[in-house]
């Protein structure tokens, strides 16, 4: 499952063809209805601009543009512009699929040791020891490669209307490798938080599913001190929901289980009409 994931992207995201451009393949199991997860084409994004700048680099932040849907098989990572420097560099980049640009990247790159430190939210929190499943593990096919454990989450899809609070789960990839950098973690981090924000806006504003959609998604790290070599630690994922009457804001955070923040993310979504009764299943 997230297997297909990191092989995928580890096979294809240090190798560039004669002209520059990072080449992949979306596997069917990362899709719904023939369109790619938005999370997924995220981090192919980001590692295909990863593979310009320096090795060893971490992502300071990156702010991706969603210009049309990704769909299901290959896709060309190429870069527009590139300024290396030898503590930071900037890379912006686009994901294409049949000569067009499905989505836009600008992210700058530092060294890890140059990530702001992140502040501690509250006291350390102790993760679960397994994971406790919910009717959203089954909701696409991609969702078998998440596990969770729910913290302030609904028990359908209709009860994100009377949620209060934030929406907040524990989280990880059910399948660990081993990741040799923090760069590779950071990937697993857009698949993460990607994961429900939209989802959380949209359900909460009862709008059609199928009209609404992500326009964007902006991500800011922080250095914990910390790694996670295995890639198997619990993060736990809060998000905030604004829904306007077309647009709307999802706001998270991730944090690790000592409380300290490791990535803040915004992504505004555009929102459909209201769905009706019937439909709310």
């Amino acid at each position: 499952m997230s297997a297909s994931l990191t092989g995928e992207l580890a096979e294809h995201f240090r190798q560039r063809t004669a002209d520059g451009v990072v080449l992949g393949e979306a596997p069917a199991f990362w899709g719904f209805a023939g369109r790619m997860f938005g999370g997924y084409s995220a981090a192919a994004t980001l590692l295909g601009a990863a593979s310009f700048a320096p090795e060893n680099s971490a992502v300071l932040s990156a702010n991706l543009v969603f210009i049309s849907p990704c769909t299901v098989g290959p896709y060309r990572v190429e870069t527009t512009d590139a300024r290396v420097g030898r503590a930071s560099s900037v890379v912006c980049a686009h994901l294409t699929q049949d000569g067009e640009s499905r989505v836009a990247l600008s992210a700058w790159f530092v060294r890890p040791d140059r990530l702001p430190p992140g502040s501690r939210h509250g006291s350390p929190v102790r993760p679960p020891a397994e994971p406790v499943p919910s009717w959203r593990d089954t909701k696409n096919a991609f969702d078998a490669a998440y596990a969770r454990s729910v913290v302030n989450f609904p028990g359908d899809r209709p009860g994100f209307t009377t949620l209060e609070g934030d929406v907040e789960l524990w989280i990880k990839l059910r399948d660990p490798w081993q990741m040799s950098s923090l760069l590779a973690r950071q990937a697993c981090d857009v698949m993460l938080a990607d994961a429900h924000l939209a989802e959380s806006v949209v359900e909460s504003a009862r709008a059609d599913r199928s009209r609404s959609f992500s326009l964007d998604l902006s991500l800011r790290w922080w250095g914990t001190g910390e790694h996670d070599p295995a890639g198997d630690a619990w993060q736990l994922l809060r998000v905030g929901r604004q829904a306007g009457e077309r647009v709307g804001l999802a706001s998270a955070s991730l944090l690790d289980a000592s409380g300290r923040r490791r990535a803040d993310v915004q992504q505004h979504v555009s929102i459909g009409p209201k769905r009706t009764g019937e439909d709310d299943g």
